[in-house]
Parts: structure tokens; C-alpha cells; sequence
């Protein structure tokens, strides 16, 4: 990271979060500026792909495409579960399904190569277009300051404006 390297990833404002608020936060691994990220998800909307991997993948007809076995597995180990009387765990951990967690494993792996395909095969964003996408990024990240009592104040003037239409 140190050493300047953009991180292209899909969906990279999800990507951004997990790096920040776990890896940052909880590891100690160094922040990672939001100018350094890339997206294939946001490059492939402005195609009019869909932002998904799979839509993407397909649409672009790459010879690499997303297992569809992922989805069930990724609900498996990475949601929580209702506990059953069969099954008392809510979670589903490796060690209790070490099968399809290697699948998991192959799933993740292959997502990486249908990412980077897809990354080649886009073409980049304009630098207008990579400027909003940081915008974007970074009020997501930070929040916006909001004066809340105008915005209080001005859905009273809405209100009022719309009832005054509703009468004629």
C-alpha cells in the first residue's frame, strides 16, 4: 500500500469499508487512501452492464464466469442461521462443514479471476467520472453535515404548499 497501489476491486466501496473498519481498526493494517481504489462494478454501470459480477461477467461474454454455487455457500458461512432442534448452531464455522468450505474456498478464488478479467476487459473510467466515484466514496465514509432543524423546518413549507395543491 505504501508503495502506491491501486486496489481494483468490485464493488470497491464494500471492499473499502471491511479494509477500514476491520483490517485499519481492529488489525492495525495502514489505511489505504480512497484515491487509491478502483472499481469494476462502477467502470462496468457506465457501460450499462450491470454493477453485479455475474451480470457483468456474462454480459461482457468473458470466458471466465462466477460460480453459481456461491451464493449458497456465501449464506452458509457468512450469515447467521435460525438454530434448529437438529441443528443448534447459529453460525456456520469451517470446521463444522469442511467440504463446502473448501468449495467456499474455490468460489472466492474463482471470483478473483472472473474480477480480473473483467477488469481487463472494461474500459476505465474519464477522470471527471473516477473524481465523482471518490466523492461518492468518501461522503459515504464520512457522512454529510446536514442542518437538520432547516430540513425540519422545510418539510413543514413542503407540507403546507402541498396541502394548499390539494385543496384547489
Amino acid at each position: 500500500v505504501e508503495n502506491k497501489v491501486d486496489i481494483c476491486a468490485h464493488n470497491a466501496e464494500f471492499e473499502y469499508a471491511i479494509w477500514h473498519n476491520v483490517l485499519v481498526e481492529r488489525y492495525d493494517w495502514p489505511a489505504v487512501p480512497i484515491r487509491r481504489w478502483r472499481c469494476t462494478a462502477a467502470r462496468a454501470a457506465t457501460v450499462g452492464y450491470p454493477r453485479s459480477l455475474a451480470g457483468a461477467a456474462e454480459m461482457a461474454e468473458l470466458q471466465q464466469q462466477k460460480d453459481k454455487r456461491g451464493a449458497e455457500l456465501m449464506r452458509i458461512f457468512s450469515l447467521p442461521r435460525k438454530p434448529t432442534k437438529k441443528n443448534p448452531l447459529v453460525r456456520i464455522y469451517p470446521r463444522d462443514d469442511p467440504e463446502s468450505f473448501e468449495e467456499y474456498v474455490e468460489y472466492c478464488v474463482q471470483d478473483v479471476v472472473v474480477e480480473r478479467a473483467l477488469h481487463r476487459y472494461l474500459p476505465d473510467l474519464h477522470p471527471f467520472e473516477w473524481e465523482n466515484f471518490w466523492l461518492n466514496m468518501h461522503i459515504n465514509a464520512v457522512g454529510l453535515p446536514l442542518d437538520v432543524e432547516l430540513l425540519h423546518a422545510a418539510k413543514k413549507v413542503v407540507s403546507g404548499i402541498e396541502k394548499d395543491y390539494a385543496a384547489r
